[in-house]
């Protein structure tokens, strides 16, 4: 004997698997939105506590690009004190929305140094600040994104 499950008709339990991809198709529209807000707040914050954030740490004289001049260090877990740029500018997230991911990341040769420290110099956290910082406003992404794409 075989029982055949088809569109056809009105086979209640592919109505309901229907309404299940209707389900994820909604969930996983919002997810990836939300991840989306969330990167770019992320990143806002992050640059902006690298470029304007107070430093105190120690002052020296330094040549960026010919041209010397007084610099700020950041002080153990200030966030990096911005010297080119290139930190902030390395600054980045993706969104991979069929797998329920974002990645946030800085990719400079240094990045990694600068955020968890090394035997010689004390961590400056950038990343993991913004994220502790963030908590909330993602919180609020998710839901409202979520929301939104069940209401569409």
């Amino acid at each position: 004997m075989k029982i055949e499950f088809t569109d056809k008709g009105s086979n209640t339990i592919f109505r309901e698997l229907q309404n299940v991809a209707l389900f994820q198709k909604a969930a996983n529209k919002g997810i990836t939105q939300a991840f989306y807000k969330m990167g770019k707040d992320l990143k806002k914050d992050a640059v902006n506590s690298i470029k304007s954030g107070t430093k105190t740490g120690k002052v020296y004289s330094v040549n960026v690009n010919g041209v010397t001049r007084l610099h700020r260090a950041s002080a153990p877990g200030e966030t990096p004190a911005n010297l080119t740029g290139a930190l902030a500018k390395s600054i980045g997230y993706d969104v991979s929305g069929s797998s329920y991911k974002m990645e946030y990341f800085a990719d400079t040769p240094y990045a990694a140094w600068l955020e968890d420290g090394t035997k010689n110099m004390s961590a400056r956290p950038y990343l993991i600040a913004t994220i502790d910082s963030n908590e909330k406003n993602t919180v609020e992404h998710f839901q409202t994104e979520i929301e939104r794409a069940f209401k569409k």
